[in-house]
């Protein structure tokens, strides 16, 4: 065993064995650079295996390595040179079955694994590796009762690349990200660089969406090309589908405890055709947005130029509308502009504590049913700090919006601002020919 290059004959049987996995990366240090892996090896894992040495190749008739109600694995093949990790070859063909989802879940921690898989999830991976072991030839298909992935592709262990592509049948991302009206995905992708970590990472990525179904419309002809780096991700989505039409750059960088995401370009879309609108009207802008995201503040923001919107009996165009939304530990502000509206809301609340705006607003409304209520001398005191205001003049672009629902509105204000520490509440609404079905109202 201290030097196996002499052994050239042998037979070994190994049955209901415990091993660490932990000390195989003495042997192959490249598996501790692996994310899953040292949370994999934590456990004592089950070993039998079954395997003959003929003349220096070595047959694996059986290998199972289990972990209780954690996952089964078996393998069998065979390998030239097994004791010569540079020239080592042959195949082997992977079972791993048995795959416990909450177990994959804790091995996955903060990457939103437990989010995408539920605890029915069905799971199980084959796979079948052949060439040189230091560089294979793989492919692989995981199967599971939400959808089907094929691999292919080589692996360079060497040097730490990899080149892969895969098939995506029918993945029912509605049910995985438990976003309702969002169907299934069928495509492919094709990653292609070096790095097997967020740190090391440099890789180019190309994503062909065949079809992906949102809203009872199915999008098609929809292709993703980007390159990851450590820490930075850029993106562009090219949509060429009949209803909706795109040309997107998205650009996302960590940097230490900040995360920022920028994205711009142009996009055209038949409300109707999706299904966002019942009249039949399209709409085309050009976007850009913006985020940033610190551990205790979130800011984003959004612009839209030159939006024009068609109905099959006339159209309209907005110059400009713009949006930002920023909170933090202590407020909460959102505001906007656009050729026919202005809005300012100021909140002097997280966005993380508006869990308690409705039942600050319902024990204020108590107070005054029952003056006995013991709140009814600080009624104010309950309601958060508000400071908001909006304006909204007609506009062409809501004739369009509204025609189906006949509502007008010529003029529209409100304001509402709530001074708790000078226990005083103020809200005006004021407004000029609003009109809906056949209820006019003048001003008021």
């Amino acid at each position: 065993l201290k030097n196996p290059f002499k052994v050239k004959n042998g037979h070994l049987k190994i049955n209901d064995a415990l091993v660490s996995l932990s000390d195989i990366t003495s042997f192959t240090p490249i598996l501790e650079e692996m994310p899953v892996y040292p949370q994999f090896a934590a456990s004592p894992t089950g070993f039998d295996a079954q395997m003959d040495l003929v003349e220096g190749k070595l047959n694996l008739s059986e290998l199972f390595l289990t972990q209780k109600q954690k996952f089964k694995l078996s393998l069998h093949g065979f390998a030239e040179h097994p004791f010569e990790p540079s020239s080592a070859a042959g195949q082997m063909e992977l079972i791993l079955s048995d795959i416990s989802t909450p177990w994959i879940k804790e091995l996955l921690p903060g990457t939103g694994i437990d989010s995408l898989l539920s605890d029915t999830t069905d799971l199980m991976l084959s796979a079948s590796i052949s060439d040189r072991f230091n560089s294979p030839e793989i492919v692989a298909q995981l199967s599971t009762n939400l959808g089907l992935i094929d691999l292919s592709g080589h692996l360079y262990f060497e040097n730490r690349a990899y080149y892969l592509n895969s098939q995506f049948g029918g993945i029912h991302l509605g049910s995985i990200l438990d976003i309702p009206g969002l169907g299934t995905f069928t495509g492919s992708a094709k990653i292609e660089g070096s790095g097997l970590s967020a740190e090391t990472v440099d890789s180019k990525l190309e994503l062909l969406i065949d079809s992906i179904s949102y809203n009872g419309y199915t999008y098609t002809q929809t292709t993703i090309d980007g390159t990851l780096k450590p820490g930075e991700y850029d993106l562009i989505l090219l949509a060429n589908d009949p209803a909706f039409r795109s040309t997107l750059s998205l650009n996302l960088l960590q940097n230490d405890s900040l995360f920022t995401a920028n994205a711009s370009g142009t996009l055209f879309a038949q409300l109707h055709s999706l299904n966002f609108v019942k009249d039949t009207i399209s709409v085309a802008t050009d976007l850009s947005a913006t985020l940033a995201k610190k551990p205790n503040a979130l800011e984003t923001g959004l612009s839209l130029q030159e939006t024009k919107l068609t109905s099959p009996s006339d159209s309209a165009m907005l110059q400009n509308v713009a949006a930002s939304f920023r909170t933090d530990t202590s407020k909460t502000s959102l505001t906007g502009e656009g050729d026919f509206f202005t809005l300012d809301i100021q909140v002097d609340k997280s966005i993380h504590e508006m869990d308690g705006f409705a039942t600050s607003y319902g024990n204020y409304l108590r107070t005054f049913v029952d003056s006995s209520n013991l709140l009814a001398e600080k009624r104010v005191t309950e309601l958060s700090g508000i400071n908001a205001s909006c304006k909204i003049t007609n506009h062409e672009v809501l004739d369009i919006l509204f025609r189906d629902t006949s509502l007008y509105i010529s003029d529209l204000n409100f304001l509402i601002l709530n001074e708790p520490a000078n226990q005083m509440v103020r809200y005006e609404i004021e407004g000029s020919n609003i009109n809906y079905g056949i209820a006019r109202l003048g001003e008021f």
